[in-house]
């Protein structure tokens, strides 16, 4: 079906034509078709334009359809729509249909995002931050956008609109601070807002400015010890729940290697995103992981059960692409790797089709219940650690009051008590 034809057999394609967004319709298709999406789809998202077009200002031009707008048109006109039928009004249709327009804009150089420069002094200084905590602590990119939020509600609130002048802050100025944010937040809350509040000090002392008695100010909060054991599943629960997989779907049978890379692995999502084809060696029966939250590459034993997963899901499930992840997209946009999001919510749908929903819910339990079978196999906290890629030894010690027999075997007499 040609790009002409495809236009024209929707019904509200002529109410189209004269908008700004009539000039980039062929390369709109040609954007959904490279990334395989059906003709029935594309439709919908042509009827999507349609009716975003249909309310947008006549003297607008494609330069100035924007994040903003498209907000504006989902969130506030879409919920009260009283545009004359037909007009498509589904939320997620029309969502999608105007996200991959920015990006069409944004492929053909006709989007001024790419053009806005940094606005505020506040957007200045966190740009340089960001930078020192990717450059020299190295740290990952969700731990960098974390810190750059608190941060960003300390310099804001401190210096508005105005120059960042760090010279100028007092003590008093950093105790206001963590007092209005301690205000109604828990234990954990307070500490990560003075570990973050302490790294961007040090970050402006490297850049000249004493800040001594400003990190004196910052109070040091000892990590909260968990009142409880780690939440685990056990193995009858871990088998109902590797059991709630069709493995006589293609998406089933990813969804059940995912789960065994967590389960059996203790991968968290992101280094379950980032798998290669060349993580394997299948020879040896090892995986490698790069560019995972310590920074560090990882080589982990590969169990018999998790290979036979994967083995099944790249020679019956893995769609053709020429994409190097291990898992990608089942459905359109096709070529791209499974998004974090969506392992969370193929790990929740697993939960409740195996009767565990309302027991477990995220991720992270698959985590702790491979660090808990460890333990109870015999492994030393040195091993459990080297397996979660855990920096420091003292992170893993939460494990070691899982196997409370093991711990009374070493436990020594209080001194001067009887024997």
């Amino acid at each position: 079906m040609s790009d002409s034809i495809l236009s024209a057999t929707s019904p509200r394609s002529s109410r189209i034509v004269g908008s700004p967004v009539d000039a980039i319709l062929p390369q709109y298709v040609n954007y959904l078709r490279a990334q395989r999406y059906a003709d029935d789809t594309i439709q919908r998202y042509l009827a999507s334009l349609v009716h975003f077009t249909h309310r947008l200002d006549k003297g607008l031009t494609l330069a100035d359809i924007n994040d903003v707008l498209v907000a504006e048109f989902v969130d506030v006109h879409l919920p009260d729509c009283r545009c004359p039928r037909p007009c498509m009004r589904h939320v997620n249709t029309v969502r999608a249909a105007l996200r991959h327009l920015l990006a069409v804009l944004k492929q053909e150089g006709m989007s001024n995002a790419d053009r806005t420069q940094l606005q505020t002094p506040v957007d200045i200084e966190l740009e340089l931050f960001r930078q020192y905590l990717v450059d020299i602590c190295g740290y990952a990119q969700t731990t960098c956008s974390n810190r750059l939020g608190y941060i960003r509600h300390f310099l804001d609130s401190v210096f508005g609109q105005g120059p960042v002048t760090v010279d100028q802050l007092a003590p008093m100025d950093i105790e206001a601070f963590i007092t209005r944010c301690f205000k109604g937040r828990s234990h954990a809350t307070h500490r990560t807002y003075c570990v973050d509040l302490a790294s961007y000090l040090r970050f402006r002392s490297l850049q000249g400015n004493d800040t001594h008695a400003l990190l004196a100010a910052i109070p040091h909060m000892a990590p909260p010890m968990p009142a409880r054991l780690p939440l685990a599943m056990t193995d009858r629960e871990l088998g109902l729940f590797l059991a709630a997989f069709d493995l006589t779907e293609p998406i089933g049978m990813r969804d059940f290697a995912i789960a065994r890379c967590l389960a059996d692995l203790a991968l968290r999502r992101m280094e379950v995103v980032r798998l290669q084809l060349g993580s394997f060696d299948w020879q040896n029966g090892i995986v490698t992981l790069t560019g995972n939250k310590s920074g560090r590459e990882r080589k982990l034993p590969l169990p018999v059960q998790t290979g036979e997963a994967l083995v099944r899901y790249l020679q019956y499930g893995r769609p053709d692409t020429s994409n190097r992840a291990v898992f990608v997209r089942q459905i359109a946009p096709y070529d791209k790797p499974i998004s974090a999001g969506a392992i969370t919510d193929l790990v929740r749908c697993g939960f409740v089709r195996a009767g565990l929903g309302e027991r477990f819910h995220g991720v992270h339990v698959l985590r702790r219940t491979a660090a808990t079978r460890l333990v109870r196999s015999g492994a030393s906290l040195k091993e459990v650690a080297d397996v979660l890629g855990h920096k420091h030894l003292n992170t893993t010690t939460l494990y070691a009051r899982v196997d409370l027999d093991r711990l009374r075997t070493v436990a020594q007499p209080w001194p001067g008590s009887r024997s």
